[in-house]
């Protein structure tokens, strides 16, 4: 009952597509640096590049918060899936070093800048007067399918590889933003 009362809310769609999001990234990011040596970079390249994906993350923090201000969130979210499809395209087809770099930065870009516009957005819809329980709600669900996503993202690299792995996960972002563009710009517009 719990369940269905919660899905039948305002933030079932921030919930949804936070979860759905952090389990793509989950599923794959932790397996990145064995995807890279498998591709010939060295521990140097390799933290570099996760590094860089970091620092951009943090970089952007403030900036994205102040998009979400002045650009409604769920444009934001949109960007931001389309930022992270070319960090996925990135490591799908690039083999130069200063080129892969270019795609983790679009991967930590777009990463924390969809994180920020969610929470904005999720922020937006939760009731003032239960927030405490609507936030914690909010982020159990999430934490929850991501652990789901590293747990079944190794099982899934070593049933297809990598390869196939990663175009899966392009899909599962082109359906994304198909969602976004259907789905906020229907329903949000008439709630925010």
């Amino acid at each position: 009952d719990i369940y269905n009362s919660y899905m039948k809310s305002e933030l079932a769609l921030p919930v949804i597509t936070k979860s759905v999001y952090g389990f793509i990234y989950s599923m794959f990011w932790v397996f990145v640096p064995i995807f890279l040596v498998e591709q010939g970079f060295n521990g140097f390249e390799i933290g570099l590049f996760i590094g860089l994906a970091n620092l951009m993350a943090i970089i952007t923090v403030l900036p994205a918060g102040i998009a979400n201000d002045r650009v409604h969130s769920k444009r934001m979210i949109l960007y931001a899936l389309i930022i992270s499809m070319v960090y996925y395209l990135g490591l799908l087809t690039v083999t130069n070093s200063v080129i892969l770099a270019g795609a983790f930065i679009c991967g930590g870009l777009g990463r924390n800048l969809f994180n920020v516009s969610i929470d904005s957005l999720a922020y937006r819809v939760i009731d003032k007067k239960r927030s405490p329980i609507q936030l914690g709600k909010y982020l159990g669900y999430v934490v929850l399918i991501e652990v789901f996503g590293f747990m079944l993202g190794g099982n899934i690299i070593e049933s297809f590889g990598f390869d196939n792995t990663i175009t899966a996960i392009i899909v599962l972002l082109f359906f994304a933003i198909f969602v976004s563009f259907s789905v906020f710009f229907l329903c949000f517009r008439f709630i925010l």
